[in-house]
């Protein structure tokens, strides 16, 4: 049995679950016309950390979160499908999901197909180059849309956080809905 996550629209949107398929479109669609706008693209990912952090206290573990698995309705409700499934392997670089950050990798996969036009690709599975590729991908993004922000740096480093090669290094869901939800109300 599968199940998926929705966070509401709005600053106070609820997490609730249900089984099937989500209301709304699925986030690949939505990206065949092009990367989503810098601000709506950190909310998306701020929608699916409020929801990871729900999932966290259902002790509930996604695994192997790509674009397929999100979708968007039209009130801005996003949600997160393929829980309850097995998995045996995902894009963390620790393959096996075995930690809750393992799905804040799957964020940061998730970001970079918002942002960018050019696909994720294949990542090296050792430090070095796992590092080299992300920070590639990550500086091949037109992040003009944050130059009206405060500490555009930080938050560019702190995405790249979210793909960092050891799980220890990732931050918490919570601190990505936190932080990702404030710079893009700015």
């Amino acid at each position: 049995m599968s199940w998926y996550y929705t966070r509401e629209a709005g600053p106070e949107g609820q997490v609730l679950t249900d089984e099937g398929t989500p209301a709304g479109t699925v986030l690949t669609k939505l990206l065949e016309k092009g990367p989503l706008p810098v601000e709506i693209g950190l909310d998306v990912i701020a929608f699916l950390a409020d929801i990871l952090t729900i999932a966290e206290e259902d002790k509930a573990t996604h695994g192997d979160i790509n674009p397929g698995d999100v979708y968007v309705d039209v009130n801005g409700s996003v949600s997160l499908s393929g829980y309850g499934l097995k998995r045996t392997r995902g894009r963390a670089p620790e393959g096996r999901p075995q930690f809750l950050v393992s799905d804040v990798y799957g964020l940061g996969i998730v970001l970079h197909s918002i942002l960018s036009r050019e696909p994720m690709g294949a990542i090296p599975r050792d430090r070095d180059g796992h590092d080299d590729a992300i920070v590639d991908r990550l500086l091949a993004i037109d992040w003009s849309g944050l130059q009206g922000i405060a500490g555009r740096d930080p938050v560019v480093h702190f995405l790249c956080s979210m793909l960092a090669f050891d799980p220890g290094e990732r931050p918490a869901a919570l601190d990505v809905a936190n932080i990702l939800s404030e710079v893009a109300r700015q």
